[in-house]
């Protein structure tokens, strides 16, 4: 209630008071009546003192406003407890003021509590009648307690909410219909340079980009209207420097009573440093997939330059095992042939390293029989283990166990894992490969295993490692000192078995003791379904058929591998090789030629391997000539691509002889049910 309602009662109150009976039919009766219904009704607490500042009449309501009756209203001793004596005193100023006439009328707010609680009760007071030193003191008291509560409630919240925008980053701020800001927070000043206080009352968008303006007042409009919950905008505005800075405006309807929107209040964000770092992010993307790119050319490059030397190397190696040789001879073949081998082992593992590292390597996860895995590897290993007079064994639990992993990867783990079982093995020692479901990951209890992984472990009985050395074992090319003993090796293998574990969902832990031996743990998911069909190659391949004869096209341009091809074919009588040195000589000898099979290498001085491939294959007369692709780029990548190009295979170099005889057995003898090949 305010002040100018209060006195309007109070002169109703007044003139009523001073009705007479003349004034009524029903004379003083009446008018009592009718001032009695007021006070009621009112809703103010009416006091009446003397001149002597004793309370004479008090109002029937005072039950119904303070709670008290009137009896206890019209003591002084209930006004003097219900209130401190500070307070009580300033309450009897005020009327003193006003029965001294030294005021014509008088106010006091203050705090009371007459059992029942604290009141806040504000008291205007005035002289009854003109003049007033004739006549005592009107007091009239109101209860305004809830008004002060929601007060100072509001006032909390408004401090709240003053804080909150005050700490903002953001820019907050309220926009009328009219299109005018209302208010905006602090954060302007910071952001944009001009004070937020001169912003107030500013149609909205006056230092925003014009180009960005219509998106900005149109969403406001949407809002308004009702057309739209809520906008996003991004809009460049003016700094106070002159240059532009990019925001992003999220905004929502501030509602009435009646839910309609009365106001937008839309919270600016400085999204220009995200922006340059975006921008940033995808130059950095770039160059990384350039480099990527680039290394990947590198790698593919890297990987031709390294293996066509050693095809020739490894390829008439081994025609010459194929000779009758005397046993002198035959070891110094072995020896060129162990060399080699060796050497392309050193190779594949480097480039596999590189490749994991550049994200080049392809995995190709499937559900794999880990007893058919290690079975192989042991089986394979077994007559390295018997020189060294080591004992080998394994166990698969329940039969057989599935993982999801790369098949090839794994038997490479395995046997990287196996053959370092043995070779720092001590003589007449033991290796035990075994496997079992669930596992305990590196970064969790013993108490609590993994049940959704498989554990394949490699134990042997070796010199064992010390603590402080077992993370250089995965360091490439540390051998802790084993480069002078005689134990061969080159320091590259656990490395790349780290990495392909790593890359298969997988984690490779070490547990060994010095002088007892050494423990390698392989972790890797369980896989649902069953494995793919296991056979090892050599069981998968077919034998020669008796009578091989057609004609080979070898398009190659290095000298070298075509004599190499040419001595492999000479193993078969029956078949002529004709020979290219590029691929349009290629194309052109293939369609005037009688060609029954084409090796093809990739690299050629004028065309790819790949447009080879595309001429062959669109030619409605070759089409569906066999297209045996043979490269140095040993990559899955790359073996893939000719693929789905229509190659029927992809042999890489070092060339397996015994694999290109059967392939031109299948192809040209009696068998035309060739497996196609993988990049080993």
């Amino acid at each position: 209630m305010t002040l100018r309602t209060v006195k309007r009662i109070i002169r109703s109150v007044r003139s009523s008071w001073a009705l007479t009976a003349t004034d009524f039919p029903g004379g003083a009766a009446q008018a009592a009546r009718l001032l009695e219904a007021i006070v009621r009704a009112a809703p103010i607490v009416v006091f009446r003192l003397d001149r002597s500042g004793q309370l004479t009449y008090v109002s029937p309501n005072v039950t119904r406003l303070l709670g008290i009756s009137q009896e206890q209203a019209l003591r002084s001793d209930t006004w003097t407890r219900s209130t401190d004596p500070a307070s009580f005193e300033k309450l009897r100023a005020a009327v003193r003021s006003v029965l001294d006439g030294a005021a014509g009328s008088a106010e006091f707010e203050g705090t009371f509590d007459f059992g029942t609680g604290p009141r806040v009760l504000r008291l205007f007071c005035c002289p009854e009648a003109d003049p007033p030193s004739s006549h005592g003191l009107l007091a009239y008291i109101e209860d305004i307690t809830a008004r002060r509560a929601a007060e100072r409630a509001m006032a909390e919240r408004q401090e709240e909410l003053r804080a909150i925008t005050s700490a903002s980053p953001d820019v907050i701020a309220v926009v009328t219909p009219d299109l005018r800001v209302a208010f905006v927070s602090d954060a302007s000043t910071s952001l944009t340079g001009i004070r937020a206080s001169d912003r107030i009352g500013q149609r909205i968008g006056e230092t925003v980009h014009p180009d960005d303006r219509p998106a900005l007042l149109d969403g406001i409009r949407a809002v308004l209207a009702g057309a739209a919950e809520d906008f996003v905008v991004r809009v460049r505005t003016r700094h106070a420097t002159g240059r532009y800075i990019v925001m992003e405006g999220h905004g929502r309807p501030a509602l009435g009573p009646d839910g309609a929107p009365t106001a937008v209040v839309i919270i600016f964000r400085d999204i220009s440093e995200r922006l340059a770092l975006e921008a940033e992010l995808v130059k950095a993307k770039e160059a990384a997939d350039a480099a990527s790119a680039a290394k990947s050319e590198f790698l593919s490059r890297m990987s031709h330059e390294l293996r066509t030397p050693l095809n020739v190397v490894l390829g008439f190696a081994q025609l010459l095992q194929m000779e009758s040789l005397s046993s002198e001879q035959r070891e110094w073949v072995d020896q060129i042939f162990k060399a080699g081998r060796h050497l392309l082992d050193l190779i594949n593992e480097v480039l596999d390293i590189a490749r994991i590292e550049s994200g080049a390597l392809a995995i190709s996860p499937e559900p794999v029989s880990v007893r058919d895995v290690v079975g192989e590897t042991v089986t394979q290993l077994r007559p390295m283990a018997a020189e060294r007079d080591i004992t080998i064994d394994w166990f698969v639990e329940d039969d057989d166990i599935c993982v999801r992993a790369d098949r090839q990867r794994l038997l490479q783990i395995l046997l990287n894992l196996v053959v370092n079982a043995i070779k720092y093995n001590r003589r007449g020692g033991q290796v035990l490969v075994t496997a079992f479901r669930g596992g305990t990951n590196s970064d969790s209890s013993a108490a609590e295993p993994s049940l959704d992984v498989a554990t394949i472990r490699v134990s042997d009985t070796g010199l064992g490692i010390a603590p402080e050395h077992v993370e250089r074992l995965f360091v490439p090319f540390d051998r802790l000192g084993a480069e002078s003993t005689d134990v061969e090796g080159t320091g590259v293998g656990l490395p790349l078995t780290l990495r392909l574990v790593q890359a298969m969902d997988g984690e490779l832990l070490v547990d060994s003791t010095p002088g007892q031996g050494s423990v390698f743990t392989v972790l890797l998911p369980l896989a649902e379904g069953a494995p793919a069909d296991s056979r090892s190659r050599a069981d998968q391949r077919r034998r020669p058929a008796s009578e091989v004869c057609g004609t080979v096209l070898y398009i190659e341009d290095n000298e070298a591998n075509q004599a190499l091809m040419e001595q492999i074919v000479s193993w078969r009588p029956g078949v002529r090789l004709v020979r290219a040195v590029s691929g349009s000589e290629g194309v052109q000898v293939a369609r005037k030629d009688r060609v029954d099979l084409v090796f093809l290498d990739i690299h050629l001085p004028d065309l790819e391997g790949a447009d080879v491939l595309r001429e062959l294959r669109t030619d409605a007369a070759l089409c569906h000539l066999p297209v045996y692709v043979v490269s140095a780029d040993a990559t899955a990548v790359q073996a893939r691509r000719m693929r789905e190009l229509g190659a029927d295979g992809y042999l890489s170099k070092p060339l397996d002889v015994p694999r290109a005889l059967e392939i031109i057995d299948a192809v040209l003898g009696s068998q035309r049910d060739v497996p196609h090949e993988v990049v080993r």
